[in-house]
């Protein structure tokens, strides 16, 4: 019988260096998983300065990410189970980078940039919340508490990220909009480090064979 799965299990056919290098991805996705909060946050006073945001729509903007988050996450699997994981995963992190880019678009004092960037990158985060423990799960399956605490960790240290360096980055690149925008760069340079691990899993996505309840039946 022939049924699909996300991702076959090859664990066991990949050497040290590249399980290494799938846990340098890990991180790497995980660390773009909050800095849309925390970035925003950290310069939300130069932010209302320079477009007059009032603070009913702070309170809005700040609320959009946690419900479209929520909202998303029970389709997430389905776009899982269709690409597979790893390219689910691209999907998201690509969606994140597109909407920190928007939200740093040149517009003077209108917001459409930053509620369609915080809606895309929300879409994004969505995506690698529920995606993200099931590489962990598949691609890691002898070791998923120390890879469950590493990326749990490191969600926790995307938000500190977020908050500690983007000031720095106001003062020296001298624009709030850029200062925002140079984590979509961020995201960007995390997508080209990860696309070997998708290409590598271009031939391990599909249909797999798994013997029937009745050929099992038979061997026995």
């Amino acid at each position: 019988m022939n049924v699909r799965i996300p991702d076959a299990l090859w664990a066991s056919r990949r050497s040290t260096a590249f399980t290494v290098y799938l846990i340098a991805c890990v991180v790497l996705v995980a660390l773009n998983l909050r800095t849309v909060f925390s970035s925003f946050a950290a310069v939300l006073t130069e932010w209302t300065a320079l477009t007059g945001m009032g603070s009913g729509a702070v309170a809005l903007i700040s609320a959009l990410p946690v419900t479209v988050v929520g909202l998303a996450a029970p389709f997430v699997p389905l776009l899982a189970r269709r690409w597979g994981t790893w390219s689910a995963l691209t999907v998201g992190l690509g969606l994140i980078a597109l909407g920190l880019g928007i939200r740093s678009l040149p517009a003077g004092d209108a917001l459409w940039p930053l509620w369609v960037g915080t809606l895309a990158a929300a879409l994004g985060i969505s995506v690698g919340n529920v995606v993200l423990p099931v590489v962990v799960k598949m691609d890691f399956p002898s070791s998923i508490g120390l890879m469950s605490g590493i990326y749990t960790m490191t969600i926790c240290a995307s938000a500190a990220l977020g908050a500690a360096f983007t000031q720095p980055l106001l003062g020296a690149l001298g624009d709030v909009r850029l200062a925002l925008g140079a984590w979509a760069l961020f995201a960007v340079l995390v997508l080209l480090v990860i696309a070997p691990a998708l290409w590598s899993m271009r031939g391990l996505v599909g249909r797999v064979h798994r013997p029937s309840p009745v050929s099992r039946r038979r061997t026995r």
